[in-house]
């Protein structure tokens, strides 16, 4: 069976995107099956219609010194709808390539080219890492190294089908 975790609560706070935070590790191996986000973009540098934009969901790897590896990155992109109106979910059927494996202790991110997102909520305690760079930042092997933001959390849910 399908185990939902939730990853954050509260209001939306507008932030740069291409974030991940410590509670969307993945507990166990498995393989996602679908990623719900709460919240709306605001702007962006690929503006769709009503105001959306190109999301990708990336799972990494965690390494010595805090650094994340990334294993692989959802493609096509996604799109996350440009006004408020709730929970946006989006099923890994739809992507074009290996995705989404996990093993315990992954993480999974929220990634975009660039522009504000309000798919944050203030929580004391939480932390929540940013990555920004150019180029092909999402590709196989790439390492990132975040920039923490203290008291705020992503508003992500992950849906995974552990192996048995």
């Amino acid at each position: 069976a399908d185990v939902e975790y939730w990853f954050g609560h509260g209001s939306g706070f507008a932030a740069q995107a291409a974030a991940y935070e410590p509670s969307t590790v993945v507990p166990a191996n498995g393989m996602v099956t679908a990623i719900a986000v709460k919240g709306y973009a605001i702007s962006g540098d690929r503006p769709g219609p009503g105001g959306s934009e190109p999301i990708r969901f990336t799972v990494a790897e965690p390494q010595p010194g805090g650094q994340l590896k990334v294993v692989t990155t959802t493609n096509p992109p996604f799109t996350l709808p440009g006004a408020p109106g709730g929970v946006t979910t989006f099923p890994m059927s739809q992507v074009s390539f290996k995705c989404c494996r996990v093993k315990a202790g992954d993480i999974v991110s929220l990634d975009a080219r660039g522009g504000e997102f309000a798919v944050f909520g203030r929580a004391p305690g939480a932390v929540t890492e940013t990555f920004t760079s150019g180029g092909l930042s999402q590709n196989e092997g790439v390492l990132w190294t975040g920039t923490p933001h203290q008291g705020v959390e992503l508003l992500m849910r992950v849906t995974e089908q552990p192996e048995e």
